[in-house]
């Protein structure tokens, strides 16, 4: 077993070039995937992740390498483009996820929960209170439903179909029409997971306006503000299971858009 482990090690340093390229890719996602990565992981943790998945993949045979500039420059750009494929992957789950915070900033406004917010050390900024809940629970549903699993499939098969050095980044019209395409759906989604707040607190406003009008010595912000919050809260609770299904729809849009965005590197 030891001499097996020293034959592989040696490999590993007669080809440390190959080797610190599919590190450095592997790394760039990690970085910014939360479910994998992110800043809540110790640095130490994700580099030796990062080091754990570079030597499968290293012996995988998915690997190929395209031509490069051979001198300190060239390399060093080669470095810094399977940086940014491996940030421009983890990007695009960072940005699907955080559509949970984009309706809990929606959800926040309409019960009256918008100048509260937590301090989030994820990403490190104050969240909306509902968002936060809406994002663990959906990144729980997701380790849950093996979801991480089908991230680290994905950074395998970028080796196969983009290979090192290979990938069109820079000027690509085509990848900014998946963002663009990922920011459409990014309102759509959020705003659909926040409508049934938004529709019950709208009805709440009709009632308490025709109310005022029948009986005007009502105050509106004593009677109006804690019912919008007591029905509000209501609301999301009847919301929270509801997220078993919702994940179905997260999981196929990281799919969907991870895919599009390997492809489009590729052309």
């Amino acid at each position: 077993m030891d001499s097996l482990n020293a034959v592989a090690l040696a490999e590993i340093f007669s080809n440390a070039d190959v080797f610190i390229l599919i590190f450095v890719r592997i790394l760039g996602t990690i970085v910014i995937t939360p479910i994998i990565g992110g800043s809540n992981i110790p640095a130490m943790v994700r580099i030796g992740f990062s080091l754990a998945l570079a030597s499968i993949v290293f012996y995988s045979g998915n690997v190929t390498f395209t031509e490069y500039t051979d001198n300190v420059y060239g390399y060093g750009v080669l470095i810094f483009k399977e940086f940014v494929v491996g940030i421009t992957i983890g990007f695009v789950v960072y940005l699907v996820l955080n559509i949970s915070y984009f309706a809990g900033h929606f959800t926040d406004q309409q019960i009256g929960f918008s100048m509260v917010s937590v301090y989030d050390p994820i990403t490190q900024e104050q969240v909306p209170i509902s968002g936060n809940l809406y994002y663990f629970l959906l990144c729980v549903l997701l380790i849950v439903t093996n979801g991480h699993h089908f991230i680290i499939k994905s950074l395998f098969y970028s080796y196969k179909a983009i290979p090192i050095g290979s990938a069109q980044i820079f000027l690509n019209g085509k990848l900014v029409s998946v963002f663009f395409g990922l920011a459409i759906d990014f309102f759509a989604i959020g705003f659909s997971i926040a409508l049934p707040v938004i529709a019950i607190i709208l009805i709440i406003d009709l009632v308490l306006g025709i109310l005022i009008k029948t009986v005007p010595q009502i105050n509106v912000f004593v009677v109006g503000m804690p019912a919008k919050v007591f029905v509000g809260l209501m609301a999301v609770m009847l919301i929270v299971p509801m997220f078993s299904g919702i994940t179905n729809i997260f999981y196929q849009e990281i799919s969907d858009a991870v895919l599009n965005v390997i492809k489009v590197m590729m052309s």
